[in-house]
């Protein structure tokens, strides 16, 4: 080898090395750092997000489900509430009394929002825009974290919807699409158009039961929407709407005020 060569080996054995270093000189800093608060989690049951020019959101738990009470009443996703409770263990990198700082340059004067886990309150002020912390007031001492939650809790109110179109272990005795009706009968499982037997119901009933939506959005009813109502053995009807077929299936629950986008291959075994 010329020395050319070896000195390329060297520089990119001396750039491992440093980069090794680093890594664990990082982990072993972030080991070193205080979590922002000593707060379990499971001791939550009531999150309030008062939002500036947005509309506050409010969440309720009950036997261990979290709901939105407002602005939108439904059901909420678990993982979007656990990120928000991820909060009181995330890594407080550098903290500031009160005392010693201005909150203005922070934004903390009139923040623009206020998390309420409980009765323990995290403003949210500025970011830092070296690093792109992000400044939020809590227990009296402004704390530098990661930007992780902010943007979070500035989005839409249906963000938080679960994903799953029906409760679990709902016990289906009917669908009634537009154009045709299956439904149990004396134990067996009945279509009214007859080139769908006994098995391709099961397949669209078992569907339904499990299927899970890409994602949810805001309602947005328009008109001469076909309509897809589901009855249970204990009464319950849903009725979803038909808001769009292509190039994506999207079905609404206008009575909870979001839609559900649906991938095309779980649409083509819904019906």
């Amino acid at each position: 080898m010329n020395q050319r060569i070896w000195i390329n080996i060297s520089l990119l054995v001396v750039i491992f090395v440093l980069s090794v270093i680093i890594f664990f000189n990082k982990n072993e800093i972030e080991d070193e750092l205080l979590p922002l608060s000593s707060i379990n989690q499971k001791s939550i049951i009531n999150i309030n997000v008062q939002r500036k020019n947005l509309d506050n959101l409010s969440f309720s738990k009950s036997d261990g489900v979290w709901n939105m009470i407002t602005p939108l009443q439904f059901q909420a996703n678990r993982a979007r509430i656990e990120s928000i409770l991820k909060i009181l263990e995330t890594k407080s990198y550098n903290q500031f009394n009160l005392d010693e700082v201005d909150i203005a340059q922070f934004a903390l004067r009139n923040p623009a929002v206020i998390l309420e886990l409980n009765e323990n309150k995290f403003s949210f002020g500025t970011n830092n825009p070296i690093n792109q912390k992000r400044y939020i007031l809590f227990n009296k001492k402004i704390h530098m974290i990661d930007d992780f939650h902010f943007f979070q809790l500035t989005t839409n109110a249906a963000y938080f919807a679960e994903t799953k179109l029906l409760p679990d272990k709902m016990n289906i005795i009917s669908i009634r699409f537009p154009e045709y009706t299956i439904r149990l009968n004396n134990g067996k499982w009945q279509a009214s158009i007859p080139e769908y037997d006994e098995k391709k119901v099961k397949q669209i009933i078992n569907k339904w039961k499990e299927i899970i939506a890409i994602s949810a959005s805001k309602y947005e009813k328009q008109e001469g929407q076909k309509t897809i109502t589901i009855n249970s053995l204990s009464g319950q009807e849903i009725n979803f709407t038909i808001v769009a077929t292509a190039p994506y299936l999207i079905l609404g629950r206008e009575d909870l005020g979001i839609q559900y986008n649906m991938s095309m291959d779980d649409a083509k075994q819904m019906f």
